[in-house]
């Protein structure tokens, strides 16, 4: 569902009478199920109907101000009751309150009859009509086991999603004196992800980023596939990225956003043109041995991060919630907000570094992106035989530093907060993965020092208050005479 209109709709409509009524009855005048459906880009179709009688419908939406309207003309078919019938409509989708619990998508707006039709309803009468929506706007995804969800919506878990990506992605974007905190905390990025030049996101293809970015990633796809072993459930894998109407795997509705561009490029993500124009071919071109032949391995992760990776994370999410009120958050969580309360398992939403992990179709699109690691080892095996050695690293499969890969050492963790290998925590590994030496997530004191140590580079970041007790932050002293950095949703997945 890409249209915010697009839908079952219970349809009630009323006189306009001024006067009051000791009943509501007495300026009711219909009441229907109204379906709509997308007929093209902005384009809408459906039906209204009620017993015994049904109008078919067909119009426009459109953004107008910030908000979406519609514009639909209800005709009766040639072989029904309702022949000759017209009547034109419109309506707008009603406002939604950001801090209201579970409200309902609503339209409203008036209604006139264009022609007279019988039993004597002359034309050019009007009257207002609310539409509500009868369906769940969001579709339900099977949840993760209560394992799996607890070891991926962990505090440390969090924290290091949301720092790691950060930190590559923001880098360049940071004043010196951020930088300099970081680097005296031992988290710079040996290799930043990208670059910003007038307002456009500039992936780094060529520094071996994209190698960071498949390996952690990797760690943490295994991870997740022995903790669904270990719970006794199979792992969904999209061997080809979901077609529209794929059952179980419906896009979720768009959702209103201050910022009128970025709200349009995200519905313009979730329709089925985009799948059909770009996602499919991406879904070719990165399977393609040929292709994969050409590229190094850092070069296939910079690609497929910044482009079908991304698109898909914001394709699949759900509008943000706040995991306690339910209340719309239009662009997620604060960046600089890590209070425990986010923590909370509910909040999972797809468009956040720091929740981005704790949802179902997290684990789906980026098992699609590590399995094109395989093929792309696929590609080099059968077109350049013997140039792309296998190895270990922290016990998973990877690929010796040679002409196609760029890098010896992944970047994770700093070295000092390793322990193993940095998504384990404790947890006990398949056969497959016999090879890896534990992890230290287990040992509380590890841990606090891991946490302490992301909250600082958080601090630095976002020019946060040190906290007492965590490590180094007291030493540290940041400029305030600029503006600190305050990544946006524009800047995480979109």
């Amino acid at each position: 569902m890409t249209n915010p209109f697009e839908g079952t709709w219970t349809y009630r409509s009323f006189y306009n009478d001024p006067e009051f009524v000791d009943t509501f009855d007495k300026i009711a005048l219909a009441q229907a199920e109204l379906v709509l459906r997308e007929a093209g880009p902005d384009w809408l179709a459906g039906k209204l109907g009620g017993e015994g009688w049904s109008l078919e419908m067909t119009g426009i939406s459109e953004l107008v101000g910030g908000r979406w309207q519609l514009r639909m003309r209800a005709t009766g078919a040639r072989d029904s009751s309702t022949y000759g019938w017209i009547y034109d409509y419109v309506g707008a989708l009603a406002f939604e309150w950001p801090g209201a619990d579970r409200q309902v998508p609503a339209i409203v707006g008036t209604v006139t009859r264009t022609v007279f039709h019988e039993p004597r309803r002359r034309a050019g009468e009007s009257f207002s009509f609310v539409a509500v929506r009868k369906e769940n706007a969001t579709p339900s995804v099977k949840p993760l086991p209560e394992n799996v969800l607890g070891h991926f919506a962990d505090r440390e878990h969090r924290l290091h999603h949301a720092v790691w990506h950060t930190l590559r992605n923001f880098w360049y974007d940071l004043r010196e004196d951020q930088r300099e905190a970081i680097v005296h905390l031992d988290w710079a990025p040996p290799r930043p992800a990208r670059m910003n030049a007038n307002d456009i996101v500039r992936p780094l293809i060529l520094n071996g980023s994209g190698e960071d970015f498949l390996y952690f990633h990797r760690e943490m796809v295994c991870m997740f596939r022995d903790l669904m072993s270990a719970a006794g459930e199979s792992t969904i894998n999209w061997p080809t990225v979901p077609q529209p109407g794929t059952e179980g795997e419906e896009v979720p509705p768009a959702w209103p956003i201050p910022d009128p561009t970025l709200e349009r490029r995200i519905r313009a993500l979730k329709t089925d043109e985009f799948y059909w124009s770009r996602m499919r071919w991406w879904d070719q071109q990165f399977k393609d041995p040929t292709y994969l032949a050409s590229l190094t391995l850092g070069q296939l992760g910079a690609l497929l991060e910044y482009s079908i990776h991304n698109d898909m994370h914001m394709r699949w999410s759900a509008p943000p919630r706040d995991p306690f009120t339910n209340a719309l958050l239009p662009t997620g969580r604060d960046p600089k907000d890590t209070d425990p309360r986010w923590d909370d398992p509910r909040y999972d939403w797809l468009g956040d570094f720091y929740s981005s992990h704790v949802n179902p179709f997290f684990w789906r699109l980026h098992g699609w992106v590590d399995d094109r690691v395989n093929d792309w080892f696929d590609a080099q095996a059968a077109l350049h035989p013997g140039e792309v050695e296998k190895f270990r690293v922290n016990g998973w499969t990877w690929f010796k530093r040679g002409k196609w890969v760029q890098v010896e050492q992944p970047w994770v963790w700093p070295a000092a907060l390793q322990g193993g290998s940095s998504h384990m925590h404790g947890q006990h590994t398949s056969d497959e993965h016999s090879g890896h030496n534990g992890d230290h997530g287990s040992d509380p004191d590890l841990r606090q020092k891991r946490i302490d140590s992301l909250e600082a580079v958080l601090d630095a970041i976002f020019d946060r208050r040190p906290k007492t007790g965590a490590v180094s932050r007291a030493e540290h002293k940041f400029a305030t005479d600029t503006k600190p950095v305050r990544p946006r949703i524009s800047s995480l997945f979109v």
